[in-house]
């Protein structure tokens, strides 16, 4: 399945539909692959290596299409140079923990970790969180 195909828009109908082809497309080719195998044995293990790559694939699948989602958000729109301005205000004093702005999402940890200025005044060792 490519990923192109996961980050297409579904209504709940259609989407109930292209988990139904999912499932019709993953038991077809597990027909195909072990069709020709006797071996109860090597019928399971050709499946299970099937399922580890589909699992993977929609793993990736739904990671882009979640990626796609924030990338749609207002917040993303933010120039690099404001999220910094904003990090600013969350950097901790002694013994604080590492603020959860520093995490909301990937561009902004890298943006966090990437800039001096929030790094300079830090105090170590940190409280876990």
């Amino acid at each position: 399945m490519s990923t192109a195909a996961a980050t297409e828009s579904y209504a709940p109908d259609e989407l109930s539909q292209f988990c139904e082809h999912l499932k019709t497309m993953l038991a077809s080719s597990i027909h195909h692959q072990t069709h020709h195998i006797e071996d109860p044995k090597e019928i399971t293990r050709v499946a299970r290596e099937m399922f580890h790559v589909v699992d993977s694939e929609v793993t990736q699948a739904i990671q882009t299409v979640k990626t796609e989602f924030n990338r749609r958000a207002a917040v993303d729109r933010l120039h690099d140079e404001l999220i910094l301005e904003i990090l600013q205000y969350c950097v901790p004093t002694i013994g604080k923990k590492i603020p959860a702005a520093y995490s909301v999402c990937t561009r902004w940890r890298l943006i966090a970790n990437s800039s001096p200025s929030l790094w300079t005044k830090m105090q170590l060792p940190m409280a876990p969180e």
